[in-house]
């Protein structure tokens, strides 16, 4: 577009147009309507501004499931082996009955808040629901009426009856020598799985006597069991 200058004009009824000719004069008096088309005129629309990029999509979601660290301490009352005899003789293994444990929550922990977490389900040792959550297992048994000046050793073994896994405890063997009563205390370890989490599933605890001769007035009873709960690395588990 060419350059243009605007020269404002102003004309009142004594301007005198003498000595021009009558097309100046005719140019003249058509000023202010030309002024006035030109005020009136809209000038050619501006470039349109340039469009901000588009924004970068985001990464796809993390589900975060909440990570449930800590511990329950339970106390565990009506389990317990009694009789005059071991069945199946030296060095066999018995269960544990869960289905009369009476359980009693001492205390627990759990992040981000404190509430009481399930150990014993439908008779079976339960870990948190969360797969790939290692768990520590830690479960005290007390003893009485044993026989003076007698040796007996002792077996625990956490397994699950559905799977072949089976772990034992402490190095397998505890021995006893002219101890009457007491207690022992058997340590475990175990990560939640596709196994041991389903309804259903879970653990039982095997023990078992090495002796010459079995005392008739022998109790073994579990009393206590601990279970803690191992954060899962940055609390993100799937």
């Amino acid at each position: 577009m060419p350059n243009t200058r605007l020269i404002r004009i102003t004309l009142d009824n004594n301007f005198d147009l003498f000595g021009l000719s009558q097309q100046q004069e005719d140019f003249i008096a058509q000023i202010p309507k030309l002024i006035d088309d030109f005020q009136g005129v809209q000038g050619p629309p501006g470039e349109q501004g340039i469009q901000g990029e588009q924004g970068e999509q985001g990464l796809p979601g993390t589900l975060i499931t909440p990570n449930y660290a800590g511990h329950v301490t339970a106390n565990i009352e009506g389990v317990s082996f009694t009789g005059t005899t071991w069945p199946n003789g030296s060095g066999a293994f018995r269960t544990f009955n869960l289905s009369t444990a009476n359980v009693t929550i001492s205390d627990n922990t759990k992040w981000p808040i404190n509430a009481q977490i399930p150990i014993i389900v439908n008779n079976k040792l339960k870990e948190n629901t969360i797969n790939g959550q290692a768990h520590k297992w830690r479960f005290t048994v007390a003893y009485s009426g044993l026989a003076q000046g007698q040796q007996y050793s002792i077996k625990a073994k956490l397994y699950n009856p559905n799977s072949t896994f089976q772990l034992f405890g402490n190095d397998f063997i505890y021995t006893i020598t002219n101890q009457t009563s007491g207690e022992l205390t058997f340590e475990f370890d175990t990560i939640a799985d596709n196994i041991s989490i389903p309804d259903g599933e879970g653990y039982l605890l095997d023990f078992t006597v090495i002796f010459n001769s079995y005392p008739q007035n022998a109790i073994w009873s579990l009393t206590k069991i601990l279970r803690i709960s191992y954060g899962v690395e940055n609390g993100i588990l799937s």
